[in-house]
């Protein structure tokens, strides 16, 4: 688990934690879209991070926005999974308005 300063965060994959800093996206790495951290997954099941509700989910199901009561927009977002395509199929059983507790 790794905070945050408006509350506690729980990882939304197994893995390894990194800096932004380190992805190979200057998106993130620069810092455009603002603080957090990337995890380089062991798994393959992704959890909800905090508790909240589900605002946006990319067309391409590569990126998930969860809003929590606070307004704090947390981004879930697979990085380089536009490059691996063909390789990976993501599934998502969420949609859009659902509320989640964190690690659901």
């Amino acid at each position: 688990m790794f905070f945050v300063k408006k509350g506690n965060i729980v990882s939304p994959v197994d893995g390894i934690h990194i800096p932004l800093s380190e992805v190979d996206d200057p998106v993130f790495s620069q810092g455009i879209v603002g603080d957090g951290v990337a995890v380089i997954p062991s798994g393959n099941t992704i959890v909800s991070p905090v508790d909240g509700v589900i605002t946006m989910i990319a067309e391409q199901k590569h990126g998930i926005g969860i809003t929590t009561e606070k307004g704090t927009v947390i981004l879930i977002m697979g990085v380089g999974k536009q490059k691996l395509k063909k390789v990976y199929e993501t599934k998502t059983s969420v949609k859009c308005k659902e509320v989640l507790i964190r690690g659901q």
